[in-house]
């Protein structure tokens, strides 16, 4: 006995047991949402603006600080930690401005902490003797064509101020506040917007000149450049900013070590 075929399933029916729509199965086969920066996250113009927003915090605060009569070195701390603050705070604009976390940004997920952490600390100790020479080679000729040939501010600071106050400010200023705020900046945002136009190795060495720019010392231009070049090669290689953070952080507290045991 014949028996009469089932109708075609149409409309909501046919959807039902058809395949997916294109744009559901892209969706399904597409890979989970990434937490690590993407090259070219952020553009030269939210760069600009963010430093702008430092240079206007940084005016603020100088405003503020010439107000006072205090000594040189409190003068400068309480500058390092408006421009500081001025580079958080810019960063923190574009972000918001871009709806992004900074975790998501930057990397700086919790499973990546780890991993960049052993990075920055291996790479610091890789450096150090790299930057020691390059710091010596400075002060060399510097010295040897009647350049300044001090050290950085915050070296000075520290060994013209004997405060344990004092002293324990600027070390959370060097090794904690600086290493973080000036990371967001260079690294995770700038050097970002730099691999947007250029290769990543021109990328990297600009990054590297303006932060030691960033720092006006001459003598210390060379070294600052080399390790500046190596917190964009852990930040790059790791993925998470975490790396350049403890980074930086690791050469600030042999920096701030060495001045307080070991300088001559």
């Amino acid at each position: 006995m014949a028996t009469k075929p089932l109708p075609r399933p149409t409309g909501a029916v046919r959807l039902a047991f058809s395949e997916p729509p294109a744009d559901n199965a892209r969706h399904m086969n597409a890979p989970a949402p990434s937490h690590e920066p993407q090259p070219g996250l952020f553009s030269l113009q939210e760069a600009g603006l963010a430093a702008l927003l430092m240079g206007l915090v940084n005016f603020i605060g100088a405003g503020l600080i010439a107000l006072g009569a205090w000594p040189e070195e409190i003068n400068g701390l309480a500058g390092n930690l408006a421009m500081e603050a001025g580079l958080a705070l810019g960063v923190g604009a574009i972000l918001f401005r871009r709806r992004l976390s900074w975790q998501d940004a930057f990397g700086l997920r919790a499973p990546l902490w780890p991993r960049a952490i052993a990075i920055g600390l291996l790479g610091c100790a890789a450096l150090l003797p790299v930057t020691f020479l390059l710091h010596s080679l400075s002060l060399h000729l510097f010295t040897r064509w009647g350049g300044p040939a001090g050290d950085q501010p915050a070296i000075q600071w520290l060994l013209n101020n004997h405060d344990p106050l004092f002293r324990s400010l600027l070390f959370v200023q060097a090794v904690m506040i600086a290493p973080l705020c000036e990371e967001l900046f260079f690294r995770g945002l700038l050097l970002q917007a730099l691999r947007r136009h250029y290769s990543t190795p021109m990328a990297i060495g600009l990054s590297a000149f303006f932060f030691a720019a960033f720092h006006f010392n001459l003598p210390a231009t060379l070294p600052l450049f080399a390790i500046a070049s190596g917190f964009a090669v852990a930040y790059l290689y790791t993925r998470s900013l975490a790396a350049a953070i403890v980074m930086h952080a690791a050469y600030n507290l042999i920096n701030y070590a060495w001045a307080i045991w070991l300088k001559p």
